[in-house]
């Protein structure tokens, strides 16, 4: 059997279990080649992968834990890609992505958003916060790459001062604290809330969250 092929053939034969752990164990085993990871992932493992994990996810196979910037410019790279499938009025942005990108991208996005008010209607909001939504909850491992992306939906809550994407930020919210287990995601968590809703000027809920993180301080 021919040196490159057997290793094809006994990936193939994985179980869908068996294909998470070895992607979690080449995240691990190469976190500091994060090129050499990205090339595993997406020419090797992906096929099976896919089946277990969504897009999102399977960028966030790309951070190492430091959150390197060799990383996390390789990450927002695949994220780049996806977001322009699900967001298809990005394809608009003539831009392309190179490792400089990475310093200006989300200026960028939210530049050609204010530009282009006319095409940036509800379907197209809907779709960035569903998408931004999305990309939060694979970032749970990945603390500081998780705060600049909060940091982005929140600017364009913000700019688009809108109860209806407020609230659906805040429903997320809401679902993010039932889930989440780390302290210091749990925090942030918190404090989005906080933002949120003083926001949409609800100062009954911002005091709920405010609460919730005086008593995650005390314990």
């Amino acid at each position: 059997m021919a040196g490159g092929t057997e290793p094809d053939e006994k990936r193939q034969g994985m179980s869908p279990e068996q294909v998470l752990t070895t992607a979690l164990e080449l995240n691990a085993s190469f976190e500091e080649e994060p090129a050499v990871l990205e090339y595993l992932v997406n020419h090797h493992l992906a096929p099976n992968v896919k089946r277990l994990l969504d897009p999102f996810q399977l960028s966030a196979l790309m951070l190492n834990r430091a959150e390197t910037e060799e990383s996390q410019d390789i990450y927002l790279r695949n994220l780049w890609k996806q977001a322009r499938k699900d967001i298809p009025e990005l394809m608009q942005m003539k831009m392309v992505y190179d490792h400089k990108t990475s310093t200006y991208l989300f200026g960028k996005w939210a530049e050609f958003y204010r530009k282009n008010d006319k095409i940036i209607n509800s379907r197209v909001k809907m779709r960035t916060s569903v998408f931004l939504q999305k990309t939060i909850v694979s970032l749970n491992a990945y603390r500081k790459t998780r705060s600049e992306i909060v940091d982005f939906y929140m600017k364009f809550l913000t700019e688009w001062k809108d109860d209806r994407y407020i609230s659906m930020a805040l429903d997320f919210v809401e679902q993010s604290l039932k889930e989440i287990t780390d302290r210091s995601v749990l925090k942030d968590t918190l404090n989005m809330g906080v933002k949120l809703a003083e926001l949409k000027k609800s100062e009954r809920t911002a005091e709920k969250y405010r609460e919730r993180l005086k008593t995650l301080d005390e314990d």
